[in-house]
């Protein structure tokens, strides 16, 4: 046992077992079913091992959606120590932040013009957000912002700057507001749309609110990472 290469895996007791249940092969791995939740081996990671329903799955770390080891009747398809795990982690924050960065960068000359070509209430909130956080939250945040924005500019389009239209709006089917707003983004979160419809009643309201409004990805990292207005010094009535 001393020899076992895969020592530190078997020391390792941050672990559960599961009875495998079924499991289907996929294009680029293996689709696997326990009795209460399935998990997914990617081919790239299972060294050779073929999954079979029946078999006591090993699953390494805290959590079925942050695992970081899979073995099947002793058989190790992957493992990585917390502290691996960890760096890997930390390498894929920095690969994904060059990603975005390098993705904004390219598309920078058409970001602007799209920030410009907004009513000037949503111009100066999203100005207001990147005269706060620089580069750093054009990259990271913008576009969602923008996925808000604009569509806010839109609702208040068509529905007239007013208000109750705009509440009207918020009520219809996606169909019918499609219909209404036929040049409506169909990808948008549960988030970014609830934020597009509120951007869009606070023009028609009051529109010195919207430059103060929290930011549309504050609700997932909160106001002081977002940038949002009470955290730039500035009062509500300022």
């Amino acid at each position: 046992m001393d020899n076992d290469p895969n020592l530190a895996a078997w020391q390792d007791d941050q672990y559960d077992e599961h009875r495998v249940k079924e499991v289907t092969k996929a294009d680029n791995g293996y689709e696997i079913r326990c009795e209460a939740f399935s998990l997914f081996l990617a081919s790239d990671d299972s060294s050779g091992v073929v999954p079979k329903a029946g078999q006591t799955v090993r699953i390494w770390g805290k959590g079925f959606f942050a695992f970081r080891g899979l073995a099947f009747d002793g058989q190790i398809a992957f493992y990585r120590s917390q502290e691996e795990d960890e760096a890997r982690r930390r390498q894929e924050v920095i690969e994904q932040k060059v990603q975005r960065m390098n993705e904004y960068e390219a598309e920078r000359d058409s970001f602007n013009a799209r920030v410009e070509a907004l009513p000037d209430p949503l111009r100066l909130r999203v100005e207001g957000f990147r005269e706060f956080g620089g580069d750093e939250w054009r990259w990271d945040y913008e576009p969602y912002e923008m996925a808000s924005c604009e569509e806010a500019a839109r609702i208040y389009r068509v529905c007239h700057g007013d208000e109750q239209q705009i509440q009207n709006f918020a009520l219809l089917t996606p169909e019918q507001q499609r219909k209404r707003n036929p040049k409506m983004d169909t990808g948008h979160s549960g988030n970014t749309w609830g934020m597009a419809i509120r951007l869009a009643w606070l023009m028609a309201r009051d529109d010195s609110l919207v430059p103060k409004e929290h930011a549309v990805i504050c609700p997932l990292i909160g106001c002081k990472e977002a940038g949002c207005w009470a955290m730039r010094g500035q009062g509500e009535d300022d």
